[in-house]
């Protein structure tokens, strides 16, 4: 294995949400993901649900339902 292709798997070792997310309350984290739009929630949801991080999921499917609650209830005006 060549020096980058070490380097690469390294890096992504240490975005890993087992690693990334190490030490974050549930609050630090919802505040964190709020700050994302629906595309990046969605891909997070994604990445959350293969390292099997489900109370993760759990927060990010919520303010995703919050989102379209609202969305839905502004459109009915």
């Amino acid at each position: 294995m060549s020096e980058i292709e070490r380097t690469v798997d390294r890096f992504y070792e240490l975005i890993s949400p087992q690693i990334f997310f190490e030490g974050w309350t549930d609050a630090e984290f919802k505040e964190w993901a709020e700050l994302g739009d629906n595309i990046e929630l969605r891909n997070l949801l994604m990445i959350l649900e293969v390292h099997e991080k489900y109370e993760y999921c759990s927060i990010v499917k919520d303010i995703l339902n919050q989102r379209n609650d609202v969305n839905s209830n502004s459109s009915g005006v």
